[in-house]
């Protein structure tokens, strides 16, 4: 009896202290429900260049492929996932030796400011897992983090710029919504309740960004003209930068490879 009355008082601070962080560490959100307003000088998110470029290309992994790692489910996840295997989604590497989920942006060269785009980006928890992996918002837009499963979910905000915060999701359905006032790449989102669920954020001034799919491509359009630096991401394998010139209505294309023994 004394066992079943120590359980429940734990269980009951730790409700407590996740309510806690959850009111405590929410961030400002500015310029109404998650978004921030133009400056006068700001353009358009999705403005259109007359002369402008195109940056595209692939990532490539070379190296040992790893054995897939199948996460062991309980049996709430387990029913919530279709009854189907989940494996470890940190390293993806597509049938043609590519990689998926590598965030690819304009580093530097950018010169012009832009408005925040109005619409939410939509981060779904589904099958205990985030949807999508990898994604990019630029600063003030609204993220709306949806728990579609018909369970617990927590959602901690690991920062190392922006204001972090850890919200707890206990209802199906359940929407919350997040803003960013600060660049930062990478956000990591996470749950402390199922420790395998992950995603990252990529937190820009700038609409100049791409995830790489199924095919380890990458299509940044609508650049102005001009030298930039383009970084690629990648949540195990690092980062890597080069340099590239788009001309007056040029198509500039570049590659990256990873390398892992």
């Amino acid at each position: 009896m004394k066992q079943s009355v120590n359980i429940l008082g734990a269980l009951c601070g730790l409700t407590l202290i996740l309510t806690a962080c959850q009111k405590s560490e929410e961030p400002p959100v500015s310029g109404g429900p998650g978004t921030q307003p133009a400056t006068e000088t700001g353009k358009k998110a999705d403005a259109l260049i007359a002369d402008a470029g195109v940056i595209k290309g692939k990532v490539f992994f070379e190296g040992t492929l790893p054995e897939p790692q199948e996460i062991k489910l309980d049996t709430g996840c387990m029913a919530a996932h279709g009854n189907q295997k989940m494996f470890d989604e940190s390293l993806i590497v597509n049938g043609d030796k590519t990689l998926k989920n590598c965030f690819v942006y304009i580093k530097s060269g950018l010169s012009e400011t832009y408005a925040t785009p109005q619409e939410a980006f939509q981060l779904d928890q589904k099958g205990c897992r985030y949807e999508p992996r990898v994604f990019g918002v630029m600063v003030g837009q609204t993220i709306e983090i949806k728990n579609s499963d018909p369970l617990l979910h927590n959602v901690r905000g690991a920062t190392k710029i922006n204001n972090a915060f850890n919200l707890m999701q206990p209802q199906q359905g359940q929407v919350d919504k997040r803003a960013f006032d600060k660049p930062e790449i990478m956000v990591e989102f996470k749950c402390d309740v199922h420790p395998w669920m992950k995603s990252w954020c990529g937190v820009l001034t700038h609409p100049y960004f791409a995830v790489t799919g199924e095919e380890g491509a990458f299509e940044i359009g609508n650049v102005p003209p001009g030298k930039y630096t383009i970084e690629v991401w990648h949540e195990t394998l690092g980062r890597q930068s080069q340099e590239v010139e788009v001309a007056p209505n040029g198509s500039a294309e570049l590659k990256f490879v990873y390398n892992q023994k």
